[in-house]
C-alpha cells in the first residue's frame, strides 16, 4: 500500500546553542493530525516530544543524540500508551550545503497488545536549498525481524 501519510505539526524550542556553539539542546513538541487513509495511518491524533542534543566534533563532524517520548493510540482500543525512540547520528558536510548522515536508531513501542522493539542502520543526505528550506532523502536498513528490511524516504523542511 502507498499514499500520503499523516501531517505532523512541530515547533522547536532552543534551550541553548541556537545556530552556534559547540553544543545545542532543544525540545520539539509535536502533534500528529490523522490525514492518512486507514491502512497507512491509524485515524488518531497523537503527540510527543523530541529532545535533540548536538555536539560539534573535530574536522567538521557532528554527533547528535536524539530521544523521543510519544503518547500513541493503542492498537486494540482507544486507550493510549508510550513509545520511546532513540538515535545516534554522525554527520558531515560533503560539499557546500550537502550533508551526509549515518545513524543508529531504536524504537520501543509499549502497545499493550503488541509490544515491539525495532533497530535500524540508516543513511541519509540533506541539501540546504536556501537558509530556511531543506530537502532530504535516505534509506533505512532493518537490523532485527521486527524492523522492515529496507525503507526509502524523502522529505522537505521549511523553517518559519
Amino acid at each position: 500500500m502507498w499514499g500520503v501519510n499523516d501531517v505532523f505539526l512541530r515547533t522547536k524550542v532552543n534551550l541553548w546553542g541556537n545556530d552556534g556553539g559547540k553544543t545545542a539542546f532543544a525540545l520539539i513538541p509535536y502533534v500528529k493530525l490523522p490525514t492518512a487513509p486507514l491502512g497507512i495511518g491509524n485515524g488518531a491524533v497523537e503527540e510527543g516530544v523530541i529532545a535533540p542534543l548536538s555536539i560539534s566534533l573535530p574536522q567538521g563532524f557532528t554527533l547528535l543524540f536524539n530521544s523521543e517520548v510519544d503518547l500513541l493510540k493503542n492498537s486494540a482500543d482507544n486507550g493510549r500508551h508510550t513509545n520511546f525512540v532513540n538515535l545516534v547520528t554522525v554527520s558531515h558536510e560533503l560539499v557546500k550545503d550537502v550533508t551526509l548522515y549515518v545513524e543508529g536508531w531504536s524504537d520501543y513501542n509499549n502497545d499493550p497488545v503488541h509490544k515491539t522493539t525495532q533497530y535500524s542502520f540508516d543513511l541519509a543526505v540533506a541539501w540546504l536549498v536556501r537558509r530556511d528550506l531543506q530537502l532530504d532523502a535516505g534509506i533505512d536498513f532493518g537490523l532485527n525481524s521486527s524492523t522492515p528490511k529496507v525503507q526509502v524516504f524523502a522529505g522537505i523542511s521549511q523553517r518559519f
